[in-house]
């Protein structure tokens, strides 16, 4: 994840049209969770989880850990529940 470097240009995503700067991710193992869409393209959210964002990368899934919501301080996954995405529980 690029946002490592102080170049200032964070790795970011959008969620229910709202951008997230991401400051950590944690890779998700095979078979962690369903498949939720088959033809997703790297970059795009799939679901919510109880640790946050499950991102389509080029190689897998990837779970945005911590991440800023624009205009937040701080993450709130209530706020991205209301884009329409998938909840994944557990």
């Amino acid at each position: 994840i690029r946002c490592f470097t102080d170049s200032g240009n964070p790795a970011y995503t959008f969620v229910g049209g709202v951008r997230l700067d991401v400051n950590d991710a944690e890779v998700s193992h095979s078979g962690d969770y369903p498949v939720v869409k088959k033809d997703a393209v790297p970059g795009e959210v799939l679901a919510i989880t109880g640790k946050g964002p499950l991102v389509q990368t080029g190689d897998g899934l990837l779970i945005l850990t911590e991440f800023i919501m624009e205009g937040e301080k701080a993450k709130s996954l209530t706020t991205l529940l209301g884009g329409g995405i998938p909840v994944i529980l557990g």
